[in-house]
Protein backbone atom coordinates (compact mmCIF):
# COMPACT_ATOMS: atom_id res chain seq x y z
CA UNK A 1 0.00 0.00 0.00
CA UNK A 2 1.37 3.37 -1.04
CA UNK A 3 0.08 6.81 -0.07
CA UNK A 4 0.81 9.97 -2.05
CA UNK A 5 -0.17 13.39 -0.71
CA UNK A 6 -1.58 15.23 -3.71
CA UNK A 7 -2.70 18.36 -1.87
CA UNK A 8 -1.84 19.43 1.66
CA UNK A 9 -3.46 22.87 1.73
CA UNK A 10 -6.67 24.68 2.61
CA UNK A 11 -9.32 26.56 0.60
CA UNK A 12 -7.16 29.68 0.37
CA UNK A 13 -4.88 29.67 -2.72
CA UNK A 14 -1.33 28.48 -2.11
CA UNK A 15 0.93 27.62 -5.08
CA UNK A 16 2.92 25.24 -2.88
CA UNK A 17 -0.03 23.36 -1.38
CA UNK A 18 -2.99 22.36 -3.53
CA UNK A 19 -6.40 21.49 -2.11
CA UNK A 20 -6.97 18.41 0.06
CA UNK A 21 -6.43 15.15 -1.82
CA UNK A 22 -4.59 11.85 -1.45
CA UNK A 23 -3.88 8.99 -3.83
CA UNK A 24 -3.60 5.47 -2.43
CA UNK A 25 -2.18 2.66 -4.53
CA UNK A 26 -3.35 -0.79 -3.47
CA UNK A 27 -1.91 -3.55 -5.59
CA UNK A 28 -2.51 -2.55 -9.20
CA UNK A 29 -5.24 0.00 -8.41
CA UNK A 30 -4.94 3.67 -7.43
CA UNK A 31 -7.84 5.45 -5.76
CA UNK A 32 -8.46 9.09 -4.90
CA UNK A 33 -9.47 10.25 -1.44
CA UNK A 34 -10.90 13.77 -1.79
CA UNK A 35 -10.35 15.86 -4.89
CA UNK A 36 -9.59 19.43 -3.91
CA UNK A 37 -8.48 22.21 -6.28
CA UNK A 38 -5.31 21.22 -8.12
CA UNK A 39 -5.70 17.50 -7.44
CA UNK A 40 -5.89 16.51 -11.11
CA UNK A 41 -2.63 18.28 -11.96
CA UNK A 42 -0.90 16.74 -8.94
CA UNK A 43 -2.20 13.30 -9.92
CA UNK A 44 -0.62 13.64 -13.35
CA UNK A 45 2.59 14.92 -11.73
CA UNK A 46 2.78 11.72 -9.67
CA UNK A 47 2.53 9.74 -12.91
CA UNK A 48 -1.12 8.63 -12.81
CA UNK A 49 -3.72 9.66 -15.39
CA UNK A 50 -7.37 10.30 -14.48
CA UNK A 51 -8.24 7.53 -16.93
CA UNK A 52 -6.51 5.07 -14.57
CA UNK A 53 -8.75 5.94 -11.62
CA UNK A 54 -12.03 4.10 -11.16
CA UNK A 55 -12.85 4.94 -7.52
CA UNK A 56 -13.06 8.24 -5.65
CA UNK A 57 -13.76 8.56 -1.93
CA UNK A 58 -14.93 11.82 -0.33
CA UNK A 59 -14.58 12.51 3.39
CA UNK A 60 -17.29 15.18 3.44
CA UNK A 61 -19.01 17.74 1.24
CA UNK A 62 -17.03 20.90 1.90
CA UNK A 63 -16.08 22.40 -1.44
CA UNK A 64 -12.32 22.47 -0.86
CA UNK A 65 -12.47 18.66 -0.77
CA UNK A 66 -14.26 18.23 -4.12
CA UNK A 67 -13.70 21.34 -6.27
CA UNK A 68 -11.59 19.38 -8.79
CA UNK A 69 -14.06 16.50 -8.98
CA UNK A 70 -15.98 17.80 -12.00
CA UNK A 71 -12.67 18.51 -13.76
CA UNK A 72 -11.49 14.98 -12.93
CA UNK A 73 -14.75 13.52 -14.29
CA UNK A 74 -14.39 15.51 -17.52
CA UNK A 75 -10.75 14.59 -18.14
CA UNK A 76 -11.40 10.91 -17.40
CA UNK A 77 -14.26 10.97 -19.92
CA UNK A 78 -12.28 12.92 -22.55
CA UNK A 79 -9.58 10.26 -22.20
CA UNK A 80 -12.05 7.72 -23.56
CA UNK A 81 -13.24 6.03 -20.36
CA UNK A 82 -16.91 5.07 -20.45
CA UNK A 83 -16.87 2.69 -17.47
CA UNK A 84 -18.84 4.10 -14.53
CA UNK A 85 -16.86 5.95 -11.88
CA UNK A 86 -17.42 4.55 -8.39
CA UNK A 87 -18.05 7.47 -6.04
CA UNK A 88 -17.98 6.84 -2.30
CA UNK A 89 -19.33 9.64 -0.14
CA UNK A 90 -21.59 10.45 2.78
CA UNK A 91 -25.35 10.66 2.20
CA UNK A 92 -26.02 13.46 -0.29
CA UNK A 93 -23.12 12.69 -2.64
CA UNK A 94 -25.44 11.54 -5.43
CA UNK A 95 -27.37 14.82 -5.44
CA UNK A 96 -24.15 16.84 -5.37
CA UNK A 97 -22.60 15.06 -8.35
CA UNK A 98 -25.84 15.10 -10.34
CA UNK A 99 -25.94 18.87 -9.76
CA UNK A 100 -22.34 19.21 -10.99
CA UNK A 101 -23.21 17.25 -14.12
CA UNK A 102 -26.25 19.42 -14.72
CA UNK A 103 -24.08 22.53 -14.49
CA UNK A 104 -21.85 21.16 -17.26
CA UNK A 105 -24.64 19.67 -19.40
CA UNK A 106 -24.17 22.21 -22.21
CA UNK A 107 -20.44 21.49 -22.45
CA UNK A 108 -20.94 17.71 -22.62
CA UNK A 109 -23.73 18.04 -25.19
CA UNK A 110 -21.57 20.26 -27.41
CA UNK A 111 -18.58 17.93 -27.19
CA UNK A 112 -20.75 14.97 -28.15
CA UNK A 113 -22.44 16.91 -30.98
CA UNK A 114 -19.19 18.23 -32.42
CA UNK A 115 -17.61 14.77 -32.63
CA UNK A 116 -20.67 13.24 -34.27
CA UNK A 117 -20.64 10.24 -31.96
CA UNK A 118 -23.42 8.56 -30.01
CA UNK A 119 -21.33 8.50 -26.88
CA UNK A 120 -23.13 9.17 -23.60
CA UNK A 121 -22.12 11.43 -20.73
CA UNK A 122 -20.14 10.05 -17.76
CA UNK A 123 -21.95 7.58 -15.52
CA UNK A 124 -21.50 6.71 -11.87
CA UNK A 125 -21.97 4.03 -9.28
CA UNK A 126 -22.86 5.94 -6.13
CA UNK A 127 -21.86 4.37 -2.82
CA UNK A 128 -23.32 6.51 -0.06
CA UNK A 129 -21.81 5.14 3.12
CA UNK A 130 -22.42 5.28 6.87
CA UNK A 131 -19.86 4.56 9.62
CA UNK A 132 -18.38 1.08 9.25
CA UNK A 133 -16.82 -1.05 6.52
CA UNK A 134 -17.20 0.44 3.03
CA UNK A 135 -15.48 -1.98 0.67
CA UNK A 136 -12.44 -4.17 0.09
CA UNK A 137 -9.84 -3.35 -2.58
CA UNK A 138 -7.31 -6.05 -3.48
CA UNK A 139 -7.46 -7.45 0.03
CA UNK A 140 -7.41 -4.06 1.77
CA UNK A 141 -10.41 -3.27 3.95
CA UNK A 142 -11.69 0.33 3.92
CA UNK A 143 -13.61 1.58 6.97
CA UNK A 144 -15.27 4.96 7.54
CA UNK A 145 -15.71 6.60 10.93
CA UNK A 146 -17.31 9.86 12.07
CA UNK A 147 -15.09 12.78 13.08
CA UNK A 148 -15.73 16.08 14.88
CA UNK A 149 -16.33 18.46 12.01
CA UNK A 150 -19.23 20.04 10.16
CA UNK A 151 -21.69 18.90 9.00
CA UNK A 152 -22.44 16.83 12.09
CA UNK A 153 -22.49 13.07 11.45
CA UNK A 154 -21.63 13.62 7.79
CA UNK A 155 -17.86 14.17 8.13
CA UNK A 156 -15.62 11.12 8.07
CA UNK A 157 -12.13 9.74 8.37
CA UNK A 158 -10.97 6.50 6.74
CA UNK A 159 -8.94 3.52 7.88
CA UNK A 160 -7.23 1.15 5.42
CA UNK A 161 -6.11 -2.30 6.59
CA UNK A 162 -4.31 -5.02 4.69
CA UNK A 163 -2.71 -8.16 6.10
CA UNK A 164 0.36 -6.35 7.40
CA UNK A 165 -0.19 -2.60 7.47
CA UNK A 166 -2.69 0.06 8.51
CA UNK A 167 -3.31 3.65 7.47
CA UNK A 168 -5.68 6.27 8.86
CA UNK A 169 -6.71 9.53 7.19
CA UNK A 170 -8.36 11.85 9.69
CA UNK A 171 -10.26 14.02 7.23
CA UNK A 172 -11.16 17.44 8.65
CA UNK A 173 -11.66 17.21 12.39
CA UNK A 174 -11.18 18.77 15.78
CA UNK A 175 -9.28 16.63 18.31
CA UNK A 176 -11.44 13.53 18.30
CA UNK A 177 -11.67 10.38 20.41
CA UNK A 178 -12.93 8.50 17.35
CA UNK A 179 -9.71 9.31 15.48
CA UNK A 180 -7.63 8.22 18.46
CA UNK A 181 -9.52 4.93 18.70
CA UNK A 182 -9.32 4.07 15.01
CA UNK A 183 -5.70 5.23 14.68
CA UNK A 184 -4.39 3.45 17.77
CA UNK A 185 -0.92 2.11 16.92
CA UNK A 186 -1.48 2.30 13.15
CA UNK A 187 1.53 2.32 10.86
CA UNK A 188 0.69 5.76 9.48
CA UNK A 189 -1.68 8.48 10.68
CA UNK A 190 -2.28 11.36 8.27
CA UNK A 191 -3.96 14.09 10.29
CA UNK A 192 -5.08 17.62 9.49
CA UNK A 193 -3.15 20.42 11.22
CA UNK A 194 -4.72 23.86 10.91
CA UNK A 195 -3.00 26.66 12.79
CA UNK A 196 -5.88 29.11 12.41
CA UNK A 197 -3.91 31.75 14.27
CA UNK A 198 -1.77 32.10 11.14
CA UNK A 199 -4.69 32.09 8.72
CA UNK A 200 -5.75 35.23 6.90
CA UNK A 201 -9.30 33.92 7.21
CA UNK A 202 -9.12 34.99 10.86
CA UNK A 203 -9.53 38.58 9.62
CA UNK A 204 -12.57 37.85 7.44
CA UNK A 205 -15.45 40.31 7.65
CA UNK A 206 -17.78 37.32 7.93
CA UNK A 207 -16.84 37.14 11.61
CA UNK A 208 -17.37 39.60 14.45
CA UNK A 209 -13.70 39.44 15.33
CA UNK A 210 -10.55 37.39 14.68
CA UNK A 211 -11.07 35.85 18.10
CA UNK A 212 -14.52 34.57 17.09
CA UNK A 213 -13.10 33.02 13.94
CA UNK A 214 -10.27 31.31 15.82
CA UNK A 215 -12.67 30.01 18.46
CA UNK A 216 -14.85 28.55 15.72
CA UNK A 217 -11.87 26.95 13.98
CA UNK A 218 -10.74 25.32 17.23
CA UNK A 219 -14.10 23.55 17.42
CA UNK A 220 -13.82 21.96 13.96
CA UNK A 221 -10.06 21.74 13.27
CA UNK A 222 -6.93 20.59 15.09
CA UNK A 223 -4.24 23.09 16.09
CA UNK A 224 -0.58 21.91 16.18
CA UNK A 225 -0.21 21.49 19.94
CA UNK A 226 -3.55 19.67 20.09
CA UNK A 227 -2.40 17.35 17.29
CA UNK A 228 0.56 16.39 19.46
CA UNK A 229 -1.87 15.36 22.19
CA UNK A 230 -3.99 13.35 19.76
CA UNK A 231 -0.91 11.56 18.43
CA UNK A 232 0.37 10.86 21.93
CA UNK A 233 -2.91 9.07 22.71
CA UNK A 234 -3.18 7.30 19.35
CA UNK A 235 0.52 6.31 19.32
CA UNK A 236 0.94 5.76 15.55
CA UNK A 237 4.27 4.52 14.22
CA UNK A 238 4.44 7.71 12.13
CA UNK A 239 2.44 10.94 12.06
CA UNK A 240 2.07 13.01 8.89
CA UNK A 241 0.42 16.44 8.79
CA UNK A 242 -1.84 17.80 6.08
CA UNK A 243 -4.45 20.57 5.54
CA UNK A 244 -2.09 23.39 6.51
CA UNK A 245 -2.39 27.16 6.18
CA UNK A 246 -0.18 29.04 3.66
CA UNK A 247 1.82 30.68 6.45
CA UNK A 248 2.86 27.32 7.90
CA UNK A 249 6.54 27.12 8.84
CA UNK A 250 7.36 23.39 8.77
CA UNK A 251 10.13 23.45 11.41
CA UNK A 252 8.00 25.54 13.74
CA UNK A 253 4.98 23.29 13.23
CA UNK A 254 7.02 20.17 13.88
CA UNK A 255 8.36 21.65 17.10
CA UNK A 256 4.86 22.48 18.34
CA UNK A 257 3.65 18.94 17.70
CA UNK A 258 6.70 17.39 19.31
CA UNK A 259 6.01 19.18 22.57
CA UNK A 260 3.37 16.51 23.18
CA UNK A 261 4.30 13.64 20.83
CA UNK A 262 7.71 12.00 20.82
CA UNK A 263 7.20 9.67 17.87
CA UNK A 264 8.24 10.32 14.24
CA UNK A 265 6.59 13.43 12.75
CA UNK A 266 6.61 14.37 9.06
CA UNK A 267 5.27 17.71 7.88
CA UNK A 268 3.36 16.83 4.74
CA UNK A 269 4.22 18.34 1.37
CA UNK A 270 2.47 17.93 -1.97
CA UNK A 271 3.63 14.79 -3.85
CA UNK A 272 5.35 13.32 -0.79
CA UNK A 273 4.71 9.58 -0.73
CA UNK A 274 4.91 6.76 1.79
CA UNK A 275 5.13 3.04 1.09
CA UNK A 276 3.74 0.94 3.90
CA UNK A 277 4.98 -2.54 4.61
CA UNK A 278 8.60 -2.01 3.63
Amino acid sequence: MKLTLLGTGLPMPNPHRKGPSQAITIGDETILVDCGPGAVHRLVEMGVKPSQINRVFLTHQHADHYLDLDYFILIRWLSGVDAPLELYGPPGIRRMVETLMEAHAFDYAERIRSTGTERGVPTFLFKEYDPGPICEINGTRVTAFNVDHLPDNLSFGFRFDDKNTSLVLSGDTAPCENVIRHAHKVDLLVHECVDARKSNLAKSSLWKSPEDRIAHMSRIHTFPEALGEVAREADPKKLVTTHMVPATVPAELKGQIEQNFKGPVVIGEDLLDFTLGE
